[in-house]
């Protein structure tokens, strides 16, 4: 018994005096590569990357680590965005994209949390607390350190209404199409119908009235571009601009355009030249459809200025349509837009009256000698 108790200790004697193991070595032949990286005591250590693997060298060196090749290094930084200290280390798929901690897919986008949400916020090493306090405590932290940068998640950028089932806008992106549609096409807009306006001026009108009333038409047209009846709103600056142009040669052609296109304007149906594929924002606005239902046509159609509750502040309702939308959809310049819009169908009602009567009633004839065919008991005809 002494003798084993004696082998026993002179074995493990010997085993504490053996030096360590060296460190792996990779297998160039296996296609393996080193990769190094710090332990939490600083000192340098080294693992090995297989052969489909590569070594990230993080600035944190104590997050170095293989990935697969053809992932997205994602960094966590501890004042959010990219600023502070790397505090941790994931990777997306190539097709995905780094949101902060999560990995945003193809339908969806990544969106800074302003309040309306149960995350947590760990900012600069201190935490985690409950987003919504910190929003309370107007974005400052227990100790009161500002917090700049709001945390980021991966939202869906189209949702099903439960209700109906319909696939509705929920968390806009600006790409190429709707970057056109929101930006470029209303700014285009504008600009054409600025130009008509001075176009039209330049036409010298026999009287104020003439010249008033067209005007008026372009000034309407020119904000309701930014709807998306903007269709409408350009025909009605081409009507406008064409009634300023005419000569009394012509009145007879402008006085059937005139009354077929007003027809149609107020919802009058045909199917000689619009079969109802127009949209008139005063056909809307003068509907049944409420400040909301139009906010909410207008972010449809430019699938953008949809407000989603993330982006919300605490003191907001999510629920209250006014919260929903912005910029061009937000029902404050919706309102507006209805206003215009009312005003604009009485311009083209009260143009057309004159023009008619004008036509009717031409008085003197003009300086040419063109009389109306109707004042010469000739009949109005094509």
């Amino acid at each position: 018994m002494k003798l084993f108790v004696a082998v026993s200790a002179l074995l493990a004697t010997g085993a504490l005096a053996q030096t360590p193991a060296g460190a792996p070595e990779a297998d160039a032949d296996l296609g393996q590569t080193d990769c190094t990286y710090e332990d939490a005591s600083g000192e340098e250590q080294k693992t090995i990357c297989q052969w489909y693997q590569t070594c990230h060298t993080s600035a944190n060196k104590t997050l170095s680590t293989c990935i697969l090749k053809g992932d997205k290094v994602c960094n966590m930084y501890s004042k959010y965005a990219e600023e502070g200290d790397i505090i941790a280390v994931h990777t997306c798929q190539p097709y995905e994209t780094c949101c902060d901690t999560e990995c945003c897919g193809v339908d969806q986008q990544c969106m800074e949390v302003s309040g309306n949400s149960a995350m947590k916020i760990n900012w600069d090493h201190s935490g985690p607390f409950p987003l919504e306090a910190v929003a309370r405590n107007d974005w400052k932290t227990q100790k009161g350190v500002s917090v700049t940068n709001r945390p980021r998640t991966c939202v869906d950028k189209v949702k099903t209404d439960q209700t109906t089932g319909q696939k509705i806008l929920n968390a806009p992106v600006m790409d190429a199409t709707t970057g056109f549609k929101a930006v470029y096409m209303p700014l285009l807009g504008l600009g054409v119908t600025a130009l008509i306006f001075i176009m039209a001026i330049v036409k010298r009108q026999d009287t104020f009235l003439e010249m008033l009333i067209p005007l008026t038409l372009i000034v309407t047209s020119f904000f309701l571009v930014l709807t998306e009846g903007w269709t409408m709103a350009l025909m009605c600056t081409l009507l406008a601009a064409a009634t300023m142009a005419s000569g009394d040669q012509d009145k007879k052609w402008l006085v059937w355009f005139q009354i077929f296109f007003m027809w149609f304007y107020f919802g009058g149906s045909n199917y000689f030249m619009f079969t109802g594929a127009v949209t008139n924002f005063f056909s809307e606005a003068s509907g049944d459809n409420s400040i909301s239902d139009l906010c909410g046509q207008c972010a449809k159609h430019f699938d953008f200025y949809k407000i989603h509750p993330y982006q919300l502040d605490y003191t907001q309702d999510p629920n209250d349509a006014v919260n929903q939308y912005s910029g061009i959809c937000a029902p404050g310049f919706i309102g507006y837009q209805i206003f215009i819009a009312y005003g604009q169908a009485f311009a083209l009602f009260l143009m057309v009256t004159t023009t008619v009567v004008g036509y009717l009633n031409p008085g003197e004839a003009s300086a040419a000698g063109t009389k109306n065919p109707a004042a010469t008991g000739v009949e109005m005809g094509a």
